[in-house]
């Protein structure tokens, strides 16, 4: 998967800590070439809180849509990276 056929979305990490963070692809993309697979940038990422690893990461094509009490748009995409 690579950063380029992901634009637009964002990526989603949560922490075994509690803290959550979302990432636009788009500011990925300002920093890493258009062909680096999102498994390498994943896998570089660590907790601002506690420094771990994320517990789990996620692309997210419309962050919006899940967040509570938003009611637009249709069903989230979400892909386990």
């Amino acid at each position: 998967m690579l950063l380029s056929d992901f634009d637009g979305w964002w990526l989603d990490t949560r922490c075994g800590c509690g803290r959550s963070t979302q990432i636009p692809i788009r500011m990925l993309l300002r920093e890493w070439r258009r062909e680096t697979d999102i498994g390498q940038i994943a896998r570089r990422l660590r907790c601002r809180g506690c420094g771990a690893r994320p517990a789990s990461t996620e692309l997210v094509d419309d962050i919006q849509a899940g967040a509570k009490g938003y009611a637009g748009g249709g069903p989230v995409q979400r892909i386990k990276v």
